[in-house]
């Protein structure tokens, strides 16, 4: 039977005292905690609801964290429903959080290696209460039976998902907002003030380019390779099989770098079923080993080579659905850093091909202009000079080389591209923002406020 936690926001007083419990039950060193106390509208906006949500994993029945996992570290047990990760099997690519919208699993620095909650299931075989729950002094978090149905609409906070949660909440009383403050006036400047400190709150918590960087170098190098190899191939020259190889190496060891447990690289290849990620790696391998074969049969076998680049590309495309299933603040859109279509350009760019290079790079630079027009993060001046150095290397400089036919500056060009495809890759992971509990607070939360001025402002238009 399917276990869950019931959490009644009518008795939650904020204590901290689940979060204490857990951290010294399972021994987790602060701030690596493994649930978290938030406060819905902790500013205390007249006429919004006031209330804490004590929030870990919660362990849902189809775990969009076990079902990504490249290596098949996650299972969940079959008794209480309880989803744990397995250090031995972990190998800390830390996807399984970029895919949890609960923002349950967390990186250890110590062991390299994914945690989170794990429902006290060595108490719960005990036949005793989860930490949390049996130091809880209001019963505010309890223990119960889940059943298969939706329990979370409507609560402010609380992001909605498929993944079915397994978590029942009891939502705050009709009409109790806590504290309740309905006998304050409508005042434009409390209202500019509030949404001031509401600005202050930092939630722009992103897969940060500078920790992702060998994602960042590897998905561009595979563009690079697989473009010019392609216009290799169409422009019937011969191939530096062995450099590209060589590349191709150098790419596993940039892209290993990215997990915690290196020495399990190797099992991110088990999850060929749902993990993009799995699909990527043996794309890549496939690649590597027809590289290899036109070097052990012979080169002039063009047909490897051509098999070579589908599997090249088919890397690319793989590379991109990797962040399709990223719980992420809104709908993600094609993106100008999209490796697939640097890869089109980039052969269209080696082969000398005008009309593909119009398209890829007109497809590319406009919407690096939508990007920019429609970015939401403030950007700040540095970033303001990436852009510009993106924009500038990346289209402009090459566009007049092509267009007045300057000789002897195609490296130099190439050169310039690949750094404006690395910035724009950067800024790709940058803007890669992944909801978490706290975000949806911040959101639900602006979207309250903007609720009741309008409803204040009918009324006070109504009484006039």
């Amino acid at each position: 039977m399917q276990k869950g936690f019931l959490f009644d926001l009518n008795k939650c007083t904020g204590c901290n005292a689940c979060q204490i419990a857990c951290s010294i039950e399972n021994e987790v060193e602060l701030p690596r905690n493994w649930r978290q106390v938030r406060t819905f509208n902790e500013q205390k906006h007249p006429d919004i609801s006031y209330f804490h949500l004590s929030s870990a994993c919660h362990h849902c029945l189809d775990p969009s964290c076990m079902k990504y996992c490249p290596a098949l570290a996650i299972q969940k047990d079959q008794i209480f429903g309880a989803v744990i990760i397995d250090q031995k099997k972990c190998i800390g690519c830390k996807y399984c959080s970029w895919v949890c919208p609960y923002d349950a699993p967390v990186f250890n620095d110590q062991s390299k290696t994914m945690e989170k909650c794990t429902f006290c299931h060595h108490r719960l075989q005990e036949e005793l209460l989860p930490a949390c729950i049996s130091l809880c002094p209001t019963s505010a978090l309890q223990l119960s039976d889940f059943q298969d149905e939706i329990q979370t609409d409507g609560v402010p906070g609380f992001t909605a998902s498929e993944i079915k949660p397994a978590i029942k909440l009891i939502r705050l009383r009709e009409n109790q907002q806590l504290p309740k403050i309905s006998d304050l006036p409508f005042d434009e400047n409390v209202l500019v003030m509030f949404r001031k400190s509401i600005e202050r709150i930092d939630i722009q918590e992103k897969i940060h380019c500078l920790s992702e960087w060998p994602l960042v170098f590897f998905s561009v190098l595979m563009a690079f390779i697989t473009g010019s190899m392609t216009a290799g191939l169409i422009l019937h020259t011969i191939l530096p099989t062995t450099l590209y190889i060589i590349l191709g190496i150098i790419g596993i060891g940039i892209s290993a770098l990215h997990l915690g447990k290196i020495s399990r690289a190797h099992r991110a290849l088990l999850n060929l079923r749902y993990s993009w990620l799995s699909r990527e790696v043996l794309f890549y391998i496939l690649f590597l080993i027809l590289l290899s074969g036109q070097i052990i049969f012979s080169t002039q076998i063009k047909w490897l080579a051509w098999l070579a680049v589908a599997a090249g590309f088919l890397t690319l495309f793989s590379i991109e659905k990797v962040y399709t299933v990223v719980a992420t603040i809104q709908r993600q859109e094609v993106h100008s850093a999209n490796v697939l279509l640097t890869g089109f350009f980039l052969a269209s760019l080696f082969s000398e091909f005008t009309f593909g290079i119009i398209l890829f790079g007109g497809i590319k630079f406009l919407l690096y202009i939508r990007q920019s027009f429609n970015r939401k993060i403030q950007r700040y001046n540095f970033a303001i000079i990436l852009g510009f150095i993106r924009v500038l290397f990346g289209f402009l400089i090459p566009a007049i080389f092509w267009f007045w036919d300057i000789a002897g500056l195609f490296t130099f060009t190439i050169i310039l591209i690949l750094i404006a495809e690395l910035i724009d890759r950067c800024e790709f992971y940058e803007n890669l923002t992944i909801i978490t509990p706290a975000k949806q607070m911040v959101f639900d939360l602006e979207k309250s406020i903007k609720n009741e001025e309008q409803n204040t402002i009918k009324t006070s238009k109504n009484l006039k």
